[in-house]
């Protein structure tokens, strides 16, 4: 019954309980020894027997551990390098190099003749006589100086202008040409 009494005086979950006392140092706290056995007070060891002999040590005592640090230390030093070897011995002499690539395949190059196209006549060129126009000014007489030539891919227009007879045939009119 008294549990009853403890779970109606007990607040909700979502309440929360503050007490208010005028001075809060007056206050004792019950410690809970159970939760923490450290803070129990400790037996002392039994006492020695006084009738035995102490256990003498000696001087010497800490050089062993000393050797067996230092032993240990150099056989872990030993370790290291010959695991460094076996490592090295394995990867620049026991190791295989990978393979290479394979090469890729090149596809069929088929070759289609082409039509033949049609050769361009190379231009020719027919430089004509040059001729010098003479002029007049304040300063003295100054000549300009006219050069032209001709562009054609027919050669004939190089003959034309090389045959004065071809040449005069041109100029005069088609019906003359017809009665000669």
């Amino acid at each position: 019954m008294a549990e009853k009494q403890d779970t109606k005086e007990a607040p909700a979950k979502d309440e929360l309980q503050v007490a208010v006392s005028p001075d809060t140092s007056l206050r004792k706290v019950e410690l809970d020894l159970d939760d923490a056995p450290f803070l129990q007070e400790q037996e002392s060891p039994p006492p020695a027997k006084t009738g035995s002999a102490p256990l003498q040590v000696p001087a010497e005592a800490p050089a062993p551990n000393k050797k067996k640090k230092l032993l240990l230390i150099a056989g872990a030093a030993a370790l290291l390098v010959l695991l460094v070897a076996a490592v090295a011995v394995w990867w620049f002499v026991l190791r295989t190099p990978p393979p290479p690539p394979p090469e890729p395949v090149k596809p069929e190059v088929i070759v289609v003749p082409s039509a033949k196209s049609p050769t361009a006549k190379p231009d020719s060129v027919k430089e004509l006589a040059p001729f010098v126009i003479p002029r007049q000014t304040a300063k003295g007489a100054r000549f300009l100086i006219c050069k032209f030539s001709t562009v054609s891919q027919s050669p004939r227009v190089g003959m034309m202008c090389a045959d004065p007879d071809y040449s005069s045939g041109l100029l005069q009119p088609a019906r003359s040409k017809q009665g000669r």
